[in-house]
Parts: C-alpha cells; sequence; structure tokens
C-alpha cells in the first residue's frame, strides 16, 4: 500500500495594472523578497515571504517558487499563565524569562509556486500542522504587494483567490435568484479569454479601476442570467467578487458570496516517490 498524506492545495489570482508581462511578474516578486516585510495576520500570527527561487529572465513554462513563514507573534508585555500554579504567571515566574524579539516561535513553512505566464500562484494551504488560510493568504500578499506599490515602480496590484466554480453555477442556478451583485476589479487579460480581453479594454478605455453591477429581478420573479451575465460573472469570480441572494428550491433563504467558497483541492502525496512540491507543481500547471 502507497505511504503518504492528503495535502490541500489553493490559489490566488494576482492582476497587476499596465505595464504587465510575465517578466514584470517575476521582477514585482523578488522586489517583494527584498522588503523582507512581516506581515500582520490577526491578533496572534505574522507572516514573511521566505525563500525565492527561479530563473532570472522569463522563458515560456518559467516558473517561480519559495516559502510562506507564518509564525506566532509573541508579545511579552501581555499576562502569562504558569501551568504549575493554574493562575497568572507573578512577575517572579517571569524574571528569568528572556525571549529575544527577534525570535519567535511556531515556525510554518508554506510552499508556493508562481506561473508568471498566468500570474497565479499555487500554495499549499494545509500539509500537517502547516496551514495558511486562503484569506490570510490573499491578506499577506495584497500588503506584501501594496508595500512594493509604494516604491513607484509598479501600477496597482489586486490579490484574488481563485473561486470554486462548480459554486458560482450552483448559485446563478438557485430555485430562485433575487439579487446578483459582481464587484469586478479590472482584469488583467495578456492572454486570457477573449471576454475578459474585452472587458479589461472597456474598463481600461474609461479609467475604471472597479465596478460594480447589481441585478435585481423583478418582485415575485427570478433572475435567469444569459451568457453575457455568466461570463461577467465568471470574471468577477476571479477578479473580485460575485454574491447573490435567493432560495433553494425548499424555500431556505440563500446567500452566498464566491469570496466566501475559494477553490480548495485535496491531493494525495505518495511520500515514497513524490514531495509536497513535486505535487503542488503538478497540480498548478495542470489546471
Amino acid at each position: 500500500m502507497a505511504k503518504g498524506r492528503s495535502i490541500k492545495i489553493a490559489a490566488l489570482n494576482i492582476a497587476m495594472h499596465k505595464p504587465h508581462s510575465p517578466q514584470r511578474y517575476m521582477s514585482l516578486f523578488r522586489d517583494a523578497r527584498r522588503l523582507n516585510l512581516l506581515v500582520t495576520l490577526g491578533n496572534l500570527h505574522g507572516a514573511m515571504l521566505g525563500s525565492l527561487n527561479g530563473p532570472r529572465e522569463y522563458s515560456k513554462d518559467a516558473m517561480m517558487s519559495g516559502e510562506i513563514y507564518r509564525f506566532v507573534k509573541l508579545d511579552a508585555n501581555e499576562p502569562w499563565f504558569n501551568l504549575q500554579t493554574s493562575e497568572e504567571a507573578s512577575d517572579d515566574d517571569m524574571s528569568g524569562v528572556k525571549i529575544p524579539p527577534h525570535l519567535l516561535p511556531h515556525l510554518q513553512r508554506i510552499e508556493f509556486v508562481f506561473l508568471p505566464d498566468k500570474h497565479e500562484l499555487w500554495f499549499v494551504s494545509q500539509d500537517r500542522k502547516d496551514r495558511l488560510g486562503t484569506h490570510a493568504a490573499v491578506t499577506f500578499f495584497q500588503t506584501l504587494f501594496d508595500r512594493v506599490v509604494q516604491e513607484g515602480s509598479y501600477g496597482p496590484v489586486e490579490v484574488t483567490a481563485l473561486p470554486d466554480m462548480d459554486t458560482l453555477e450552483t448559485m446563478l442556478s438557485l430555485h430562485t435568484l433575487e439579487r446578483i451583485t459582481m464587484d469586478l476589479k479590472r482584469p488583467n487579460a495578456d492572454d486570457t479569454a477573449h471576454e475578459e480581453v474585452r472587458w479589461l479594454k472597456r474598463l481600461e478605455k474609461q479609467n475604471i479601476q472597479r465596478q460594480k453591477l447589481e441585478l435585481v429581478a423583478v418582485k415575485g420573479e427570478t433572475i435567469e442570467p444569459d451568457d453575457e451575465t455568466r461570463t461577467l460573472a465568471a470574471i468577477a469570480a476571479r477578479n473580485g467578487n460575485v454574491s447573490v441572494i435567493g432560495k433553494d428550491a425548499a424555500g431556505t433563504r440563500v446567500e452566498e458570496s464566491t469570496v466566501a467558497r475559494p477553490m480548495v483541492i485535496t491531493r494525495h502525496v505518495d511520500s515514497e516517490l513524490e514531495t509536497s512540491f513535486d505535487v503542488l507543481a503538478r497540480t498548478a500547471r495542470g489546471h
């Protein structure tokens, strides 16, 4: 029997406004790594862009790889607990505790690969005890790239989790669809589908960075999305968010969004034949 474990993989769409190219995406990551920025994630954790590997110059099928370092940010000024006394630790208890501020506990290493031609980042969101949620990953990279953009060498960068497209189809197929809201950040369509290119050019021509479209059904009726609405919803799901309000076949009220349903893929790692990185890279290239 093959030995191994299951891992979970998620992905982000990273869209840079013009000028953009696979080479500039690679430069963006290198400049982000040079910042050595610690990003706060919630009240307890922090993260940094750790190792980064890949070719200096873009070529077909080029791929960058690296790790996100996630750790606990201890606040030594917060109360400590004494397990022996089951009480708050006293000043005497703490007098011998000397943890240098540059040392942070509970290091987790999150592997990722970046495909510059598709401007997609794929990462291992869970492998044993190492984990990074999709929403936290969006926050991390958006914060990181916003800081790079502040340096003045790049246009705005938008980070969006790749959605579960099955969820989008379920949302648009509700028994009663009362409202559809599409929040579209200007997509990056270097080499994507014709419809996405068309929407990109339309927004660029009008100097629009973001478009929000709300569709509301006639009272007592249901929205029946046509092909154009479904296409725009698919673009918005990859470059923003789509949310719906309606009812299922049983009459139960449903409120759903693609942001709340990011794509998460479960993969098996045969530890006798491959590493988690092998599985991650194969999944990213084959999707």
